[in-house]
């Protein structure tokens, strides 16, 4: 008797799991599907991975990179992707598929929260194989009422039946993601809008901190990251956003100012001002921000050259950063055999040890 039972529900798993997914896949939002779910599949080295929002996979093609230059790239930007979402989409795309840089673009740090949409968030994480850092994902930015329809997606789209296309019924194709999604591009000039363009918005705190995360993450793998504000067809409802993106455009022209002045007084007048770049205050730090700083990055220096970077928990004593520089794996393979002649601090940025 025990066996009958047995077997029938062994039958029952087997007909009831195939079907379980088979309507997953079929009623679930296939928006921006594509370039998330064929990435596995990319099995070429990467020299790039571009991330972020609409803005990002609407102007960037990957085939135009590969063509004209030899650049062997993917485009991993959804609509309204946040910062937050960026973090585990990087997260998650360097352990399939390890890329030199990614190209982050940063329309999105204007959203102050983690679970910005739901619908969104769905639309890349749906579309992610499970591991590790998917459970990650959805345990950090998605209230825990609300994850049962993230860990089962069926639940979330089981009122789609009445508006199934065919689409829905075959399979995802990511060809127009692989050749750059949707190029959409246009030009209009910000004097044609009624904005205040000297207001200053302050950026918020969450953005901040998982920017920091991202930045973070690709230096521990040897990723270089490029932040950019990619250029956009100008849309209803920018004028609330412009306080930071102008605030941000002049912050990131004055820090280019000693290193290409004559191109940053260029990019100063284009911006509205008059005057040189070098007269200017430099920016100012945000003490707030910095003393919400759990960790910092300390420069590990031998003879003058940098050897290596070290993420220590801020407040860490002196003694105790010299203690740990010492021991990196790259810091001992370049001192073996040489003579330790001192080790000099600089307090929460630089640790130079001077050998001979």
């Amino acid at each position: 008797m025990k066996k009958t039972y047995l077997y029938k529900l062994i039958l029952f798993l087997l007909l009831f799991i195939p079907l379980f997914q088979g309507c997953s896949y079929v009623l679930r939002d296939k928006t921006n599907a594509g370039l998330v779910y064929d990435f596995k599949n990319i099995k070429e080295p990467l020299d790039a991975l571009f991330i972020g929002s609409s803005h990002m996979y609407r102007t960037i093609q990957p085939m135009e990179l590969w063509n004209e230059y030899g650049i062997a790239s993917y485009n991993l930007g959804s609509s309204e992707q946040s910062i937050p979402l960026s973090y585990y989409v990087i997260k998650d795309a360097i352990y399939k598929n390890k890329p030199d840089i990614v190209i982050l673009d940063c329309y999105m740090m204007k959203i102050p929260t983690k679970d910005y949409t739901h619908e969104r968030i769905h639309q890349v994480l749906d579309n992610i194989q499970w591991s590790n850092v998917k459970r990650e994902a959805i345990q950090d930015l998605i209230p825990k009422e609300d994850r049962v329809n993230f860990y089962i997606n069926v639940f979330q789209y089981h009122s789609r039946w009445n508006i199934l296309e065919q689409k829905d019924f075959s399979k995802i194709d990511s060809k127009t993601f692989m050749n750059g999604s949707e190029l959409s591009f246009g030009i209009k000039g910000f004097d044609d809008l009624d904005i205040n363009k000297n207001e200053k918005t302050k950026l918020p705190e969450v953005p901040l901190v998982y920017l920091e995360k991202i930045i973070n993450l690709c230096k521990q793998n040897d990723i270089e990251l490029i932040l950019t504000m990619m250029p956009y067809y100008v849309a209803n409802g920018l004028e609330k956003d412009w306080g930071i993106i102008k605030e941000t455009a002049d912050c990131l022209v004055l820090l280019l100012c000693p290193f290409a002045p004559h191109i940053a007084d260029e990019l100063w007048e284009s911006l509205g001002h008059s005057g040189f770049t070098l007269k200017e205050a430099w920016p100012l730090w945000d003490a707030d921000i910095l003393a919400d700083i759990d960790e910092i990055e300390i420069v590990v220096q031998i003879n003058g050259k940098i050897r290596d970077h070290l993420i220590i928990p801020a407040g860490t004593q002196e003694e105790e950063v010299k203690k740990a520089a010492l021991q990196t794996e790259k810091v001992q393979s370049a001192i073996e055999g040489k003579t330790l002649v001192k080790v000099i601090s600089i307090p929460n940025k630089l640790i130079n040890i001077v050998i001979r």
